[in-house]
């Protein structure tokens, strides 16, 4: 059981959290506001751990230490914590997944993430208006099953996706194709409504349209796109309708903000029967320009 403790924005200038933490794990900084969130890491806890996940091993590298994905007690071993800080800037996705499924199976236990917005973003092309093309990754790892994100599946079973739509929508476009009907019967498609700024919702809504105009039956919902605890209702809502499916699997495909990652993430983290459709991005520098607002989000184990 996680239960959403708190979400705040910082003041502007703030060098720390409000809360003192163990141990906070960081990823490379991409851009302006990883940096901040890594500065702001190192002034709130009292040891710091470089985290990065090679997805064909699998290994999670934690300060150069690889550790295997399904050993947890190996993981909370190596940096013991009652208060864990995540910078959600600058980790993937299914780094901060398994570091909340180790720390969180823990009562007691208190996770808090850092996240600044950018400021901007820098489109692909020249073309700098609500219909421009972003791309903040240079190539994709491609699909790689992470473990104890995997079940078995069996031949009659149907697939439902849940995907946090963000502006690439190739990403989107690739996971399909690849299954190409054989599992994946239900999609639902949730948009991070309200964006960050005004009118950045169309950065999202205008580079799927054709996909919903060839692909009517998607299911469409809305969660605001720095909110997380929105994103974990949304994917409540999805897992109870998979529950009454015969042979019904979840999927779950992260591919929109950090901030519904998260809230994927605080989902998935302490269950064993959701699959992630996941295509580990290789992420490109300089994809967005300055700092916006900086949140913070805490959540514990337990009751």
């Amino acid at each position: 059981m996680i239960r959403f403790v708190q979400q705040s924005s910082l003041a502007n200038g703030a060098h720390e959290l409000p809360e003192r933490y163990d141990v906070a794990f960081v990823g490379t900084p991409m851009d302006d506001r990883g940096a901040r969130c890594r500065s702001i890491a190192e002034g709130s806890a009292n040891r710091l751990v470089s985290t990065e996940y090679i997805p064909d091993v699998p290994h999670l590298l934690l300060d150069g230490v690889p550790h295997r994905p399904s050993d947890m007690d190996a993981i909370v071993r190596f940096a013991p914590a009652s208060r864990v800080l995540l910078d959600a800037t600058s980790l993937d996705f299914v780094e901060m997944l398994l570091l909340c499924k180790a720390y969180l199976q823990n009562p007691g236990v208190e996770v808090g993430f850092v996240y600044a917005e950018p400021h901007n973003y820098v489109p692909s092309s020249s073309r700098a208006d609500a219909t421009a093309d972003f791309a903040f990754s240079e190539a994709s790892r491609g699909t790689h099953s992470v473990p104890g994100f995997a079940p078995e599946l069996r031949d009659d079973s149907k697939g439902w996706m849940f995907v946090c739509v963000g502006y690439e929508s190739y990403r989107l476009h690739r996971i399909l194709e690849e299954d190409d009907g054989a599992f994946i019967r239900s999609t639902t498609l949730v948009f991070g409504i309200p964006p960050y700024k005004t009118n950045w919702e169309l950065h999202a809504l205008l580079p799927h349209l054709s996909l919903l105009s060839d692909q009517p039956g998607f299911d469409i919902a809305f969660a605001g796109a720095n909110n997380p605890r929105a994103t974990y209702l949304e994917l409540r809502k999805t897992a109870e309708a998979v529950a009454g499916m015969t042979q019904g699997q979840l999927l779950v495909a992260p591919l929109g903000s950090k901030p519904s990652a998260i809230g994927v993430v605080l989902f998935s983290c302490l269950r064993n029967d959701i699959r992630l459709k996941y295509d580990f991005p290789i992420r490109t520098a300089g994809g967005t320009v300055g700092v916006g607002n900086i949140y913070r989000y805490l959540v514990a184990s337990g009751s």
